[in-house]
C-alpha cells in the first residue's frame, strides 16, 4: 500500500510541474504583474524563453525526482518536491524578465 502511496505522490508533483507553464502565466496575467502586449512584441522569443524553457526545466526535475524511489531518508520529499517547485519557479522569473523589458515596437 505503501509503494502505491508513493506512486500517487510522485505522478501528483510531476503533474504540478508539467502544469506549471498554464500556472504561472495565468495568474501572472490574472495578477497583473504581467501584460500580454509583450507577447505580441516578440512572440517567438517568449515562446522559446518561456514555453520552451519551463518544459525543459520539468523534464530535468522530472528525471532528478526519480530518486524519491531510491532515497529512504527524509530527504527524499525534497526530490519529490523540485519537480513541482523548480519550474514555477523558472517560469515565474522569466515572466518577470520579460515584465521588466521595456516594450518596443518592431
Amino acid at each position: 500500500m505503501k509503494n502505491i502511496y508513493d506512486i500517487l505522490l510522485f505522478t501528483l508533483a510531476n503533474t504540478i510541474g508539467f502544469m506549471s507553464t498554464s500556472i504561472t502565466y495565468h495568474a501572472s496575467v490574472l495578477s497583473g504583474r504581467f501584460p500580454t502586449e509583450i507577447i505580441e512584441t516578440d512572440p517567438a522569443a517568449f515562446n522559446n524563453a518561456f514555453f520552451t524553457g519551463t518544459m525543459l526545466t520539468w523534464i530535468c526535475c522530472a528525471v532528478v525526482s526519480l530518486g524519491f524511489f531510491t532515497i529512504r531518508s527524509k530527504w527524499r520529499f525534497i526530490f519529490l518536491l523540485i519537480p513541482a517547485l523548480l519550474p514555477i519557479a523558472y517560469g515565474l522569473s522569466v515572466l518577470n524578465e520579460f515584465a521588466a523589458l521595456p516594450l518596443t515596437a518592431s
